[in-house]
């Protein structure tokens, strides 16, 4: 529990960096990032030692993580990669959301990606029904697109997890003055706008609710 933030924060103390960013309801989550592989010969030093390590990394909540970070079972361990599978659909199947692709949680993007997949298969599921029949063909269009949507994200992310957690005296002088500049330009305002909405041509078909819409359709 800590009053909520105005945006995200990285602290860079202790080497890996630590995001720190608002979980509703007044409270602040710590994302602490380390070596792909590296959390199970820190943890074998034991919880005293990792604490230790989080403190210093957070050294602005070293009291709070002292105070309630009591045990490993404090601690949630997420193996963070990026990923698609080769093929979404077959006859009578369609992957969407984590079962089709992963996220970084940078940018928190996964959430906004499936429920996009949702939105883009709707109608052509409808059509389906319609049809009697759901093949790999009719979905086809939807896995496409979407395919192209999430390649064009995952970079985004890879390109924020570069910016935001790289490591390095020079990387932290020359970031923050990067960012500043960035802001201030047309191109930041449309990453922005692409993270948060997404594929913008992507929209409800409120027309196909209700009970015998599909057949409508």
């Amino acid at each position: 529990p800590q009053p909520a933030l105005g945006n995200v924060r990285i602290f860079r103390a202790g080497g890996s960096p630590l995001l720190a960013y608002t979980s509703f309801p007044d409270s602040v989550q710590l994302g602490w990032t380390l070596p792909h592989g590296g959390y199970p010969a820190l943890a074998s030093q034991g919880f005293a030692h990792v604490k230790d390590q989080l403190r210093r990394a957070a050294p602005h909540y070293a009291d709070a993580i002292d105070a309630q970070v009591r045990g490993f079972g404090d601690l949630s361990l997420l193996d963070v990669f990026a990923g698609s599978v080769r093929r979404w659909a077959r006859d009578g199947l369609l992957l969407i959301g984590d079962s089709a692709h992963t996220h970084s949680p940078i940018g928190a993007q996964g959430i906004n990606l499936a429920v996009q997949d949702a939105v883009a298969a709707h109608p052509v599921l409808c059509e389906g029904i319609r049809r009697g029949t759901v093949s790999e063909a009719l979905l086809a269009p939807v896995t496409s697109q979407r395919a192209r949507d999430v390649t064009a994200m995952t970079r985004i992310q890879v390109m924020q997890s570069r910016m935001m957690l790289s490591r390095g005296r020079v990387s932290s002088v020359v970031r923050p003055r990067a960012a500043a500049l960035m802001s201030r330009t047309p191109a930041y305002r449309a990453l922005l706008r692409r993270i948060a909405f997404g594929n913008e041509a992507i929209e409800v078909r409120s027309d196909l609710f209700g009970e015998g819409a599909a057949a409508a359709a």
